[in-house]
């Protein structure tokens, strides 16, 4: 058992009410049909996506007495589409961000915008910059320094917290032990260590991908995409782009910090 979502049943009707039109008008061929594209909800609550190809059932007078359908799934198909499609606007994204990064210039007054495309392709609630600095006693920190977040999601940029965070004080050890290694912190958040998740679900996180820069050997930061609507699983695809771009980021930097050294 399928149920049709209220903006489908709307299709489905209008197409009914169209053909009936064409037949009234006389410009209908009975032997065409027509074909619709429809999302519908199981009853198990999980969506399936069908074509249906309708045509009028006719009598002897070649009037129109009924509808047959035939329906079939074509899930798979749609999904290898929003993938492909989803694959392409990352491409961009991060083609975008790289030609933005190497042009240069200082690539500060260009990340606002380079987080936003890269956000919108990878359909996060947040994307951000951190960087790591140190206290007057030698503790790790981390501040957050740019971010884009989606339509109705609460910016984190001026919240206090975020900014000279101590990483073992504040329950992150493992970010600390991973990220300066080269290594990724993905998945749900209900999954991860008790002691990182107050923290995180202080800003709606569900899930999250977390990725380190270097600029060189040095472990400058990293770069954040945040779900806060779902435990997301993250595609290799997603998880490469964001890797991509910080491996872009930290390149720059080092070059405008070599540049920087020249001069001086």
């Amino acid at each position: 058992g399928e149920n049709l979502p209220p903006a489908y049943l709307g299709q489905v009707l209008e197409v009914i009410s169209e053909e009936m039109a064409r037949e009234e008008q006389g410009l209908a061929d009975p032997n065409s049909s027509r074909v619709v594209e429809l999302e519908e909800i199981h009853k198990d609550g999980y969506t399936i996506w069908t074509e249906v190809r309708a045509s009028f059932i006719r009598d002897t007078h070649n009037r129109p007495i009924g509808i047959l359908g035939v329906t079939r799934d074509i899930t798979k198909r749609k999904e290898a589409e929003e993938a492909l499609r989803r694959r392409e606007a990352i491409l961009e994204a991060v083609s975008f961000a790289a030609e933005k990064f190497l042009k240069g210039h200082d690539w500060e007054p260009d990340i606002h915008e380079i987080l936003e495309r890269i956000g919108q392709a990878v359909e996060v609630s947040r994307i951000y910059l951190f960087e790591n600095h140190h206290d007057t006693n030698g503790n790790l920190l981390a501040s957050l320094r740019h971010e884009w977040v989606a339509a109705n999601i609460e910016p984190q940029i001026d919240n206090p917290e975020f900014q000279g965070t101590p990483y073992k004080a504040s329950g992150f050890e493992r970010w600390e032990e991973m990220l300066p290694q080269g290594q990724i912190i993905w998945g749900s958040v209900a999954q991860f260590p008790p002691s990182e998740q107050p923290l995180l679900a202080a800003r709606d996180t569900k899930s999250i991908v977390a990725v380190p820069i270097f600029v060189g050997q040095h472990w400058w930061g990293g770069f954040g995409f945040e779900d806060c609507f779902q435990e997301r699983e993250w595609s290799s695809m997603e998880v490469d782009a964001l890797v991509t771009a910080a491996s872009i980021l930290g390149l720059t930097i080092l070059h405008h910090k070599e540049e920087k050294a020249l001069r001086e």
